[in-house]
């Protein structure tokens, strides 16, 4: 069953509920002003018979007037003579009750009747009856149940009047919900069917707004966005590993064909040759177990966390910077112990891949400085360059698996592109951040932050 379909058994479901209590309401309204009449009636019985108990013959003149002037508006009194119902006395404009002498038979010896309904002579409202047994037949007294029954109709229409309001705003309250809320509902489920038919252009309609349809709308679509963007990074990340195995492994294959042809027949040739050859296994290796710490960092693996001094990591990082390019200005600043919780051997790795970032792309008189400070609850480690810059197309790419500033891609500058990645990953999961501060001309800062031990 669907949700419009709930909705509309919920209304109707409402609305025969309070059909059925405006009903109750008015069948208990009319019982209790019946009540209260027949009590009217029960205690002008008591005294009424005293109207007829003398006879006919024996009232004195104007007993009639007299008589209608005791009695409550509504009233009658009349008496059973020869199975003739004879008047007594009556209210002005009041009507005989049709009664039977056989219908009064229910009485027990010279009790009264119990109070019932009957029509009135010529029509109008109906008249509650008792009879009272006399020696001479029986005394009739009636009283109109006009009050009751316009009352019950005055409840009747003012309750029929409130119901159809409450039932107006609860189907302009359906619609409205159907309209607002599952409509676009219904436009997403169409939406997503075709998406998943493989048309992936398609995109759920998000109107402005802060209902909950549009924010489901909005988040569909930021979804399905992400997804694609996913899968167009799996795949360039796919196109990216490939590309760097081809070479190597294009390399291994060339000198082993060459081998085979017996070209390689000379010792030296053949010391080349497995020099070239180790070479790329060794490359060919790295790019491997720099896509393994990749991959066992995306599925956040435990680290060897612990207290680790950060201080001795860049002395050491500096110094290994100093033997690699001796001509290269390096200052460090990290005198005091700056304690962090970390994976020591990760963070190593981190440093020692930023600073081997700047040697690469950087000339090689460009001052190098690295620093470790506390910061409260976290510590920070800088890797600052004066070289060039990066450019600010590139900046924001830096840390994006395989990338590289140069579309040639040539590996005697710039690796496998996995470098900055890595170090992102590893800082990231230790629950820390690292960023980027440069500009064209003014030079490049790598902040890595990690919480403190």
């Amino acid at each position: 069953m669907t949700l419009r379909t709930r909705l509309v058994v919920a209304f109707v479901a409402v609305a025969v509920i309070l059909v059925g209590a405006l009903a109750v309401v008015g069948v208990r309204q009319q019982q209790v002003l019946t009540d209260q009449l027949d009590a009217q009636l029960q205690a002008l019985s008591r005294n009424a018979w005293r109207l007829a108990s003398g006879g006919a013959a024996a009232r004195p003149p104007g007993l009639r007037v007299n008589g209608a002037a005791l009695l409550p508006a509504g009233a009658y009194v009349g008496m059973f003579r020869s199975g003739e119902l004879v008047e007594v006395a009556r209210a002005e404009g009041q009507q005989a009750p049709v009664v039977i002498e056989s219908a009064l038979a229910s009485a027990r010896g010279a009790g009264t009747t119990e109070p019932f309904s009957a029509p009135a002579v010529g029509g109008g409202a109906k008249l509650r009856v008792v009879g009272v047994r006399v020696d001479d037949g029986w005394v009739v007294v009636a009283l109109s149940a006009r009050q009751v029954e316009a009352a019950t109709r005055q409840l009747l229409l003012a309750g029929g009047a409130v119901l159809a309001a409450v039932l107006g705003v609860l189907a302009l309250l359906s619609w409205w919900v159907i309209r607002l809320g599952l409509r676009p509902i219904r436009e997403l489920t169409l939406v997503t069917e075709r998406i998943a038919r493989g048309d992936l252009a398609e995109r759920a309609a998000a109107d402005a707004g802060e209902t909950e349809a549009a924010r489901l709308a909005a988040a569909f679509n930021a979804m399905v966005d992400a997804r694609q963007q996913a899968e167009q990074t799996l795949r360039q990340f796919v196109a990216d590993a490939s590309h760097e195995l081809r070479t190597p492994l294009t390399t291994l294959r060339g000198y082993a064909a060459l081998h085979a042809a017996g070209g390689v027949d000379d010792p030296a040739a053949v010391a080349d040759a497995m020099r070239r050859i180790g070479q790329e296994a060794e490359r060919m290796g790295g790019l491997v177990d720099d896509l393994l710490l990749l991959a066992s960092l995306d599925e956040q693996r435990p680290l060897e966390l612990g207290a680790v001094d950060l201080a001795p990591i860049v002395r050491d990082a500096a110094s290994d910077a100093a033997a690699v390019q001796p001509g290269r200005p390096v200052l460090v600043d990290a005198a005091e112990p700056v304690v962090a919780l970390a994976d020591a051997s990760r963070i190593r790795q981190v440093v020692s891949a930023l600073v081997a970032n700047t040697l690469v792309h950087t000339p090689a008189d460009a001052r190098l400085e690295l620093s470790a400070r506390s910061r409260g609850d976290t510590v920070e480690v800088t890797v600052r360059d004066h070289g060039p810059g990066i450019e600010p197309e590139h900046a924001g790419r830096v840390f994006e698996r395989f990338y590289r500033a140069d579309p040639a891609r040539p590996r005697a500058r710039g690796g496998s592109g996995l470098g900055l990645s890595i170090v992102r990953a590893v800082v990231e999961a230790h629950g820390g951040s690292v960023s980027l501060d440069t500009a064209p001309g003014q030079g490049t800062a790598f902040t890595v932050t990690l919480p403190a031990a």
